[in-house]
C-alpha cells in the first residue's frame, strides 16, 4: 500500500453510521466466526450510539478511506475517565473485507495506538475471540502478546 492511496481521519458524528454498517459487513463475511445472529447482537456494540458514547468519554474513532470510500476503522476508548489510570482498550479495528491485505488494518492500528499514548496512557490492550485466528494473526504480526484466555468468554 502506497501512503498516499488511503487517507485517515478523525471520524465524526457523519461517520457513526458507516462505521457501524462496515463492522456488520466485516463480521457477517466470517459466518465461521460470527454466525448472523451472533453478528446482530454484536454490531450492537458498536451502534452509532454505542460510537457517540466512546466518543463521549475520550475515544477516538479513525476513518481510513480510499478516494472517499469508506475502507475501514478503529476506534478505542480509554479505561476511565481518570487520565492517570494510563490503560486504553482498542475496541476495533475492521477494514472492508475486499481491501484486507494491503496494510490497512496495520496503519489504522497504529494511528489509533498513537492517540492513546498521547493521552498519556501506558497500556493498550485488544480483545479477540479465540477462533478468530485472523485477528490473532494480524495482532501478533502487530507485536502484540497473548496475556490470557477468558473461559466462556464471547
Amino acid at each position: 500500500m502506497r501512503d498516499s492511496d488511503v487517507t485517515v481521519r478523525d471520524g465524526s458524528i457523519v461517520d457513526l453510521v458507516r462505521t457501524s454498517a462496515l463492522l456488520h459487513r466485516c463480521l457477517v463475511a466470517s459466518p465461521e466466526i460470527y454466525p448472523e445472529s451472533i453478528a446482530d447482537a454484536y454490531s450492537q456494540y458498536l451502534s452509532p450510539a454505542a460510537l457517540r458514547g466512546y466518543l463521549d468519554c475520550g475515544g477516538h474513532l479513525l476513518v481510513a478511506e480510499e478516494q472517499l470510500e469508506l475502507a475501514g476503522f478503529a476506534c478505542g476508548v480509554p479505561d476511565s475517565a481518570n487520565k492517570h489510570f494510563g490503560t486504553y482498550y482498542g475496541a476495533w479495528v475492521s477494514v472492508v473485507p475486499a481491501m484486507r491485505e494491503r496494510g490497512i488494518g496495520s496503519l489504522l492500528l497504529r494511528k489509533i495506538e498513537g492517540r492513546a499514548f498521547a493521552t498519556g496512557c501506558h497500556k493498550f490492550y485488544v480483545m479477540v475471540q479465540t477462533k478468530n485466528e485472523p485477528a490473532f494473526r494480524f495482532f501478533q504480526r502487530a507485536g502484540y502478546l497473548t496475556e490470557g484466555v477468558l473461559r466462556r468468554h464471547w
